[in-house]
């Protein structure tokens, strides 16, 4: 498979980032935002080997909704 295979499948061609990426686009702690995955607060998916990716347009909801400012 090639690199970026596996976020293609489980997001298609929407941008998506890692749990390291996420805390640093959302200005947070990476134990934040695992735990806002974990609560569901944030939506999320796991690769097969249990990582954490968003999609970038998930996080600029959330954002929106919090008052937050990027």
């Amino acid at each position: 498979m090639k690199k970026g295979g596996l976020e293609a499948a489980l997001f298609g061609d929407k941008p998506t980032l890692t749990l390291p990426e996420a805390a640093a686009y959302l200005g947070v702690a990476q134990t934040t935002i695992r735990r806002y995955a974990l609560k569901e607060i944030i939506p999320s998916s796991k690769t097969f080997g249990g990582h954490f990716r968003f999609k970038a347009t998930d996080l600029d909801t959330f954002i929106q909704e919090q008052g937050m400012s990027s």
